[in-house]
């Protein structure tokens, strides 16, 4: 799968969201990351006209803008 991110707009479009659920991402830094740096997206939020992304990690849920995730994290389809 090619990637469904458009590197053009600053936030995510719904479609862009959606199709990176159950996608998994790790950290940038993290050539051989461990299973704990491993996160999956299982859902979207949508709030003051921005989608943010929810990304379970084995130990915390956190929520990322798509500056944030493209910034900090290695997207895996």
């Amino acid at each position: 799968m090619g990637n469904p991110l458009n590197m053009q707009t600053a936030i995510f479009s719904h479609d862009e969201a959606v199709s990176l659920i159950h996608c998994a991402v790790y950290p940038n830094t993290s050539a051989d990351p461990s299973i704990a740096e491993i996160g999956v997206v299982v859902g979207l939020l949508d709030m003051n006209d921005e989608v943010e992304l929810i990304v379970k990690f084995q130990s915390s849920v956190s929520q990322y803008t798509k500056s944030e995730l493209i910034s900090q994290f290695v997207i895996e389809s």
